[in-house]
C-alpha cells in the first residue's frame, strides 16, 4: 500500500486508503523520514544519529537510532535499512509533493512551473520541530529557505511572464496564490495590484491594498514600502481619470470555448445582457465542487446535454443564494444569451419580474414606448426563451412545483438555477436536486478569519464548530467580534454556551446591517419560515412534528437511518396507513428543507435547526420523542447482543448512542440510565477498558440514586463493571460487585433462570482465578446446568460456559478435557454466529494455544492463523485482542522454527500493546515474554536475556502469582545455564518453584519445563542422580498430555538415555 506524503505547509503522511501512518506519531521518526526524501540518498547511521540526538556520544545516538529503526520498520517497510546505510525507496510513495515540487521548479516550461506552484502550501515541515536534535533544527532551517526563495523566484517569473503576455485571468490567480503563502510579502502585494488594476478591477485593487496595509501595521507595526505606496498612488490617479475600471470583455474579450470541467473559472463581470441584483461577496470562500458540479450540469456544451434544471436546496442559512451568485459571476460569461435573476418569492410579483429582465435593462425585447400590455411583454420573453440561445435563468426562493412548472421553459436554450427550501422535486420535472450542506470547517474558520483580523486558527474552530458550520451563522458571529472588538472570542464562546446559541444578540443580527444578498440576519426568524409552514391540524404535518421531536432525540447534526427514525413512530410494524403516513412526514420535512437527505438511506438535522426545534416544541412532545428513539434503540442493541455477544460494531452511530447516554445520564430518569450498560458493553469489545470502568462507576452510582428494589438494571451495570476490573487485574473490586449481582437477580427472577446462572459462571471465574478450582468447577457446572434446562436451551450461553469451563480445566491439568469442552464450544459459536464474530476467534485461539502448549504446532498454526483473520476482520488491526493473536501465532511460529516470520509476528503484538497501554501493563511484559522465549529458541541468549530481564520488571508487580511469570523465570535459568552462571539459574529456578506452588495444581503440565530446567542445573552441577530424579518426573508429568513428538518431550528422553548411557 503506497504513501502519500506532503512535506510543504505541515507534514502528513497517509496511505492510498486515507488511513494516517504509524510513523506521524513519532516526531523522531518523520524528522529522519523527511530528511531522507529531502536529501533523496542513502544516509550513514552515523549521519542521521548526530543529525537527530544531541547525546554525549556517537554510541549513544547509535542506540537510540538502532532502536527507532526497529520501531519504523514496523510502519515503514519502504524503508531500507543495512548495517551501514539507510534510504527511503522512493518509487513506493504514490505521492510526494517536495519532490514533485522541485522537479517541476527546474523545468523550462512555464506551463510546467504553474503547474507544480499549488503544491507549495507553506513552508518545508511548517510547524515541525523535533526535540534535542539542533542539527536537525539548522538543516531545516537552512533547506526551507532555500526553498522558499526557489519558490518566490518562480511566481516572480511567471507573474511578469503573464503580465507580458496580458493573461490577466491566470496573472491575478496566481499573484492571489502568492500573497496567500505569506500575506505580509510586499512584493507579491505589488504584482497582485498590477494584475488587478491591468484587468480593470481598480477598486478590487486598492481594497486589497487596504487589507494589506492593515494586516502589516497589525503584525509588525509597519506602513508598506515606499515602493508599494508609489504604486497604489498610480492606480489611484488612474482611477480619478478613467473611472472604477474597464468591462473586462473591452480587455481580453469573452472567453469563447467551454472551460475545462474539472477546473473552476476565475471570478469575471457579468456578459453585457444580464440582471443580477446582487454584487459578488468578495469574501465568498469553499464550495468548489459544488460549484463545478453545477457548472458541470448547466453548461451548454450540446443542446440536449446534462440536465436543464438545477435546485439548490436547504434550509434557510446555508448560503444558496451567495452561492448561486458566485456562480453567475464565474460561469455568467460562458451563457452568451445573458445571465437573469427571478425572484419567484412571491408568486403574484413573478410576472412582473419577466417583464422587467425583458426591456432594456436586459433582453432589449420592447422599449418603454411600444406601450406593451404585461401579457405582450411576457410572451415575448418567454418566447425568447425557447430559441438555441443559452442563457442562465436563475429562479430564486421557488418554493412551488405548480409554479415551477407555470414558468420553466419547455424548450431552447435556457438553463434554470433554482434556489429552494424544497429538498424533494418531482421526477417529471427534469430538476436535479443538489443538497447544499454546511461548509467544510476550513471554510468556516476562513470566513472568521476574514471578517476578524487576527483570529487565532484554534478559537476559530471551535466558534465555527459552536456555530455548526452554517455560514449564516458565522457571518453574523464574524461581524459580531468585528463590531464589538472589546468582546474577546474568548469571552464570545463562553456567552454562546451559557445565553443560549440562538438567543445571543449576534445570532439575532446584532452587529451588522448590511446582508450580502438581502436576506434576513435572524437565525432564529430564518428557522421559523420553515417551521411555522407545519400545520398542527393537519396529520401529515402532525406527524412531521412527532418525528422532529424523534429526531432532536439524536446526536444534533449526524446522520440518521431513515428507517430507524420511521420506525420511532410506528407502533407496529403491520400497520400500512401507519406507515405512508411516516413516511409521508419524512417526505414533509424533507420538502420544506428542515430534514435533509444524506445519500439513500440517511437524513441529517442541522444542530441549529435542532437547538430551534428543542426550544419550539412543547416539553411534553420532546420528552415523548426521546422515549420513543430509546425505546427502539434499546431493541436493536438488545436484538443485536442476543444474536452475536458483541457490540464492537454498533447497530447505529456510535454518535448517537454517546448522545443519549450523556442525556439519560444527566436526567437521571428509569430509561435514561439503560443506556449505559450498552455503552459500557461497547466501549469494553473496541478495547477501551479503562474508560469503560470509569464510564460504568458513573452510572451505577446513577442508577442507585433511583432506589429500585431488585434492580435487574443494577445488576447488569455491576456484571459489566466487575468483568472489566477481573479483565485489568483488579479482583479485589471484582468481589463484591459479583456478590451483589447474584445477590439482586436470586431476588428478581430465582434460582433457575439465565441470569441468576450468569451471575454463577461469573463468580466461578473470581474463584477460578483465586485458585478455588473446585469451587470454580462446582459453579461452572450449575451454570451450565441452568442454561442446558431452559427451554429452549441457551446455546450461546452454553458455550460461554463451556469456554470458560475449558479455562478451568486446564488449570486443574485435565488438557484433554479442557480442549474438549473448548471444541464443543466452537461448534456451538459456528453453528451459532456470523463466520467473523469475535466469539469464535477466541475459542480458535485457546484451542491455538493448548495445542502449541501439547507441542501439535501445526494444528496450532491453522488455529492462531484462522483467528487472526477474524479479529482483522472483526475488531481490526489496532485491538488488543489482534495483538493476542498476532503473538499466539508468532510463539506457534518460534516453535516451528519460522524464525523470521516469528519475530515480526511477536513485535507487531508488542508494538500494538506499547501504542495503547501504560509501559507498565502485564500485557506489555507478556509480550517481552514470549519475545525473550523466542530468541532463546534461536540462540541468541543476549537478546532473550535482555527481554526476559525487562518481562519481569512487570511481571513480578504485575502478576507475580501467574504460571507465565514462572515461565520467564524459568527461561531466564536456563539463560544463565547457557552462560555458566549456575547460582543465578538456582535462584530463578526456586522462584518459578514458589510461583507455580501458588498458582498451579500440584504436577501440572507446566512444572515440567521447571523439573526439566532443575534437572540440567543438576547435570552441570555434577549431581546426576539429582538430574536423574528431575528428568524423570518431568517425563513422566509431560507423557499424560505432550503428543508423543512434542520437541520438550525428545529432549528429556535423550537427556535420560545420555545419563543411563
Amino acid at each position: 500500500m503506497g504513501l502519500r506524503i506532503k512535506l510543504l505547509g505541515g507534514l502528513h503522511i497517509e496511505y492510498e486508503t486515507g488511513e494516517v501512518s504509524e510513523v506521524m506519531k513519532s516526531n523522531k521518526g518523520c524528522g529522519l523520514l523527511a530528511y531522507l526524501l529531502v536529501t533523496n540518498a542513502s544516509q550513514s547511521r552515523e549521519v542521521l544519529a548526530d543529525l537527530l540526538w544531541d547525546a554525549n556520544s556517537t554510541t549513544q545516538s547509535l542506540q537510540s537510532l538502532r532502536t527507532l529503526l526497529s520501531r519504523l520498520r514496523q510502519a515503514l517497510p519502504e524503508l531500507e535499512v543495512s548495517r551501514k546505510q539507510v534510504r527511503f525507496r522512493l518509487e513506493t510513495a504514490v505521492s510526494l509533493d517536495y519532490l514533485e515540487l522541485i522537479a517541476g521548479l527546474k523545468s523550462d516550461d512555464p506551463n510546467q512551473i504553474a503547474a507544480v506552484l499549488p503544491l507549495y502550501r507553506g513552508d518545508l515541515l511548517a510547524g515541525f520541530y523535533v526535540e534535542n536534535a539542533p542539527h536537525f533544527t539548522e538543516w531545516l532551517l537552512l533547506t526551507r529557505e532555500k526553498l522558499r526563495q526557489q519558490v518566490t523566484g518562480a511566481f516572480r517569473q511567471l507573474c511578469l511572464l503573464y503580465q507580458e503576455q496580458s493573461d490577466w485571468v491566470k496573472g491575478v490567480a496566481l499573484a492571489q496564490r502568492w500573497l496567500a503563502i505569506d500575506d505580509l510579502d510586499e512584493e507579491a502585494l505589488r504584482h497582485l495590484l498590477q494584475l488587478l488594476a491591468a484587468s480593470g478591477q481598480i477598486d478590487l485593487a486598492l481594497q486589497q491594498y487596504e487589507v494589506s496595509r492593515q494586516r502589516l501595521w497589525d503584525e509588525l507595526g509597519v506602513e508598506p514600502m515606499g515602493e508599494t505606496r508609489q504604486l497604489v498612488a498610480q492606480i489611484e490617479r488612474f482611477k480619478t481619470t478613467h473611472g472604477g475600471g474597464v468591462a473586462w470583455d473591452s480587455v481580453i474579450g469573452t472567453p469563447a470555448k467551454r472551460p475545462n470541467p474539472d477546473e473552476l473559472p476565475e471570478p469575471s463581470h457579468l456578459p453585457s445582457h444580464a440582471y443580477v441584483p446582487y454584487q459578488r461577496n468578495p469574501d465568498f470562500v469553499g464550495r468548489q465542487a459544488t460549484l463545478l458540479q453545477i457548472g458541470q450540469t448547466l453548461l451548454p456544451a450540446k443542446a440536449e446535454a446534462g440536465k436543464r434544471a438545477v435546485a439548490i436546496t436547504g434550509m434557510g442559512g446555508l448560503g444558496k443564494t451567495q452561492l448561486t451568485v458566485e456562480f453567475c459571476y464565474r460561469y455568467g460569461r460562458y451563457f452568451p444569451g445573458g445571465v437573469f435573476w427571478l425572484s419567484f418569492a412571491n408568486e403574484q410579483n413573478v410576472a412582473q419580474e419577466i417583464v422587467m429582465i425583458g426591456g432594456e435593462r436586459g433582453l432589449a425585447l420592447y422599449q418603454d414606448a411600444d406601450r406593451l400590455t404585461q401579457s405582450d411583454q411576457v410572451a415575448r420573453v418567454l418566447k425568447a426563451w425557447q430559441e438555441p440561445i443559452p442563457r442562465l435563468l436563475i429562479f430564486d426562493n421557488c418554493e412551488d412545483e405548480a409554479l415551477l412548472t407555470q414558468w420553466l421553459p419547455v424548450t431552447g436554450g435556457c438553463r434554470i438555477l433554482i434556489t429552494s427550501r424544497r429538498g424533494v422535486w418531482s421526477p417529471e420535472l427534469g430538476v436535479m436536486p443538489l443538497p447544499l450542506n454546511h461548509l467544510e470547517r476550513l471554510n468556516g474558520v476562513q470566513i472568521l478569519q476574514k471578517l476578524v483580523i487576527g483570529l487565532e486558527t484554534a478559537t476559530a474552530e471551535a466558534i465555527a464548530e459552536t456555530c455548526g458550520d452554517l455560514p449564516l451563522a458565522l457571518y453574523l458571529a464574524g461581524s459580531f467580534l468585528r463590531r464589538y472588538r472589546q468582546i474577546t472570542p474568548a469571552q464570545y464562546l463562553h456567552q454562546l454556551r451559557d445565553i443560549g446559541l440562538l438567543s445571543h444578540p449576534s445570532l439575532q443580527g446584532r452587529g451588522t446591517t448590511h446582508s450580502p444578498t438581502g436576506h434576513g440576519l435572524s437565525i432564529a426568524r430564518t428557522f421559523a419560515l420553515n417551521f411555522e409552514q407545519l400545520d398542527a391540524n393537519d396529520e401529515i404535518d402532525q406527524m412531521a412534528l412527532r418525528l422532529l421531536a424523534c429526531a432532536i432525540a439524536f446526536a444534533h447534526g449526524e446522520a440518521i437511518p431513515q428507517q430507524l427514525l420511521l420506525a420511532c413512530v410506528q407502533t407496529t410494524s403491520d400497520d400500512l396507513m401507519l406507515e405512508l403516513l411516516a413516511m409521508d412526514g419524512l417526505t414533509r420535512l424533507q420538502m420544506l428543507g428542515i430534514l435533509r437527505e444524506v445519500g439513500s438511506a440517511q437524513v441529517q438535522l442541522h444542530r441549529l435547526i435542532a437547538t430551534y426545534v428543542e426550544a419550539e416544541l412543547s416539553a411534553e412532545d420532546v420528552a415523548a420523542g426521546e422515549t420513543a428513539v430509546i425505546t427502539q434503540v434499546l431493541q436493536s442493541l438488545e436484538a443485536q447482543f442476543s444474536k452475536t455477544r458483541f457490540l464492537g460494531n454498533l447497530p447505529i452511530n456510535s454518535a448517537h448512542l454517546q448522545w443519549m447516554v450523556q442525556r439519560g445520564l444527566a436526567r437521571g430518569d428509569d430509561l435514561g440510565t439503560q443506556l449505559p450498560l450498552w455503552w459500557g458493553r461497547h466501549l469494553r469489545d473496541i478495547g477501551a477498558r479503562e474508560v469503560a470502568i470509569e464510564f460504568l462507576q458513573t452510572a451505577v452510582s446513577a442508577r442507585r440514586a433511583l432506589q429500585r428494589n431488585d434492580d435487574l438494571m443494577l445488576a447488569d451495570l455491576l456484571a459489566v463493571l466487575g468483568t472489566l476490573m477481573w479483565e485489568t487485574s483488579r479482583q479485589a473490586e471484582a468481589w463484591p460487585m459479583y456478590e451483589a449481582v447474584l445477590a439482586i437477580r436470586k431476588a428478581a427472577v430465582g434460582e433457575k433462570h439465565s441470569l441468576t446462572a450468569q451471575a454463577l459462571q461469573n463468580l466461578a471465574i473470581l474463584h477460578r482465578q483465586a485458585g478455588s478450582l473446585a469451587t470454580s468447577k462446582t459453579y461452572y457446572e450449575q451454570a451450565l446446568a441452568i442454561y442446558e434446562q431452559l427451554s429452549p436451551p441457551d446455546e450461546q450461553l452454553i458455550a460461554l460456559t463451556l469456554f470458560n469451563m475449558a479455562v478451568l480445566l486446564k488449570n486443574m491439568n485435565l488438557f484433554l478435557e479442557s480442549e474438549a469442552a473448548y471444541k464443543r464450544s466452537l461448534t456451538i459459536r459456528e453453528n451459532l454466529l456470523p463466520a467473523t464474530n469475535p466469539s469464535i476467534a477466541m475459542s480458535l485461539n485457546n484451542l491455538g494455544v493448548s495445542a502449541t502448549q501439547r507441542g501439535d504446532y501445526h494444528t496450532a498454526l491453522a488455529y492462531h492463523e484462522r483467528g487472526l483473520q477474524i479479529r482483522q476482520e472483526s475488531l481490526g488491526e489496532q485491538h488488543h485482542f489482534t495483538a493476542l493473536s498476532w503473538q499466539n501465532l508468532g510463539h506457534t511460529k518460534s516453535k516451528l522454527g519460522l524464525t523470521a516470520e516469528a519475530e515480526d509476528a511477536l513485535q507487531r503484538s508488542l508494538a500494538i500493546r506499547q501504542e495503547q497501554l501504560p509501559a507498565d501493563s502485564y500485557l506489555i511484559g507478556q509480550s517481552l515474554n514470549f519475545l525473550g522465549q523466542h530468541f532463546y529458541h534461536i540462540g541468541d541468549i543476549e537478546k532473550a536475556q535482555g527481554y526476559l530481564e525487562k518481562a519481569l520488571a512487570i511481571l513480578e508487580i504485575k502478576q507475580p502469582a501467574y504460571y507465565e511469570t514462572a515461565d520467564a523465570y524459568i527461561y531466564l535459568a536456563n539463560c544463565c545455564l547457557k552462560n555458566g552462571v549456575l547460582v543465578l539459574a538456582s535462584d530463578y529456578l526456586e522462584k518459578a518453584r514458589l510461583v507455580q506452588e501458588q498458582s498451579l495444581v500440584p504436577e501440572h503440565f507446566f512444572t515440567s519445563h521447571r523439573l526439566l530446567a532443575s534437572g540440567d542445573l543438576a547435570v552441570a552441577e555434577g549431581d546426576v542422580a539429582l538430574a536423574r530424579d528431575y528428568y524423570l518426573k518431568a517425563l513422566e508429568i509431560f507423557g499424560k498430555t505432550a503428543v508423543s513428538t512434542h520437541p520438550d518431550l525428545l529432549s528429556i528422553q535423550q537427556k535420560l538415555a545420555n545419563l543411563m548411557g
